[in-house]
């Protein structure tokens, strides 16, 4: 009768001990493979939003640029409080084999300044160092193997004058730091 007490443990088979084991075994890689497409569908998402949503596949033969902005971003009056969305548009520039490289992007607004003459007057000097209001934008990284329309966001502090502020906006690709600037208006 041993031999029958080897086949039971705690009342049950061990062939039942066996399947209630496999079970929670497939349980649990069933739970893994639902949390790492998970996973994979925000990192999905995630690189979609970071290229824009008219992002096309990389062509071996062609490299693409960033700049500012449509004159509807800087044409618009803001108000504090509101989210300067700045849509990068790319440029090809140029095609045939290159090394692909991630691409820094980043934007600030710096004023308030009286009139457009005044910026432009200051902005001669170097960016002065005691404006009231600098807000700047978090810095993208895109790659130049994809034609994109990157967003920055820029939130107008609450404490933004009336005026016009310089809107900075710099490209730095492969070591070269490209920078251009416009002018937007803030009214309270």
């Amino acid at each position: 009768m041993k031999g029958c007490s080897l086949q039971r443990v705690n009342g049950h088979s061990i062939e039942r001990r066996i399947a209630v084991a496999s079970r929670s075994l497939l349980q649990v890689v069933i739970g893994s493979l639902l949390v790492v497409s998970i996973l994979l569908g925000a990192f999905i998402t995630t690189a979609h939003s970071a290229y824009g949503a008219g992002a096309k596949a990389a062509d071996s033969s062609i490299y693409w640029g960033f700049s500012c902005c449509s004159s509807a971003e800087v044409d618009t009056v803001y108000h504090p409080g509101e989210f300067f969305n700045l849509n990068w548009m790319s440029t090809e520039v140029g095609t045939g084999p290159k090394t692909r490289f991630w691409v820094a992007l980043k934007a600030e607004i710096i004023g308030p300044f009286s009139s457009v003459k005044s910026l432009k007057k200051s902005m001669t000097m170097l960016h002065p160092k005691t404006m009231p209001v600098e807000a700047k934008s978090k810095v993208l990284r895109v790659l130049n193997a994809y034609e994109s329309n990157p967003l920055s966001i820029i939130k107008i502090p609450s404490n933004a004058g009336t005026g016009y502020y310089d809107l900075v906006f710099t490209s730095l690709e492969n070591g070269v730091t490209s920078e251009g600037a416009s002018v937007i208006r803030i009214h309270r």
